[in-house]
């Protein structure tokens, strides 16, 4: 992730600190976000402006994934639950 979406090269990555690279991936993960509102902006007027029922519109982020109202609060998970989320977190596919 660090070389292919950050564009670091192994010496700048590994002269990191956390911080800094938490910075990094928040930033990126914004501009991705902004591409997808975008992205979502298109598609919704497309289909707004198309045959549609008023009352059926849809929203640009409706297109948007991981919107930050669903975040997941890990204090209301048991431990299991927890360990579950995590792990999840941790192998899936992006």
């Amino acid at each position: 992730m660090a070389r292919y979406d950050l564009g670091l090269s192994d010496d700048e990555f590994g002269s990191m600190t956390y911080a800094l690279l938490d910075a990094l991936v928040k930033r990126k993960e914004a501009q991705d976000r902004n591409d997808f509102l975008r992205s979502g902006n298109i598609a919704a007027a497309v289909i707004n402006f198309s045959d549609r029922a008023p009352d059926r519109q849809v929203s640009p982020m409706d297109f948007v994934p991981q919107r930050e109202e669903e975040k997941v609060d890990l204090r209301r998970m048991t431990p299991l639950e927890e360990a579950e989320y995590v792990m999840n977190q941790l192998f899936k596919k992006r």
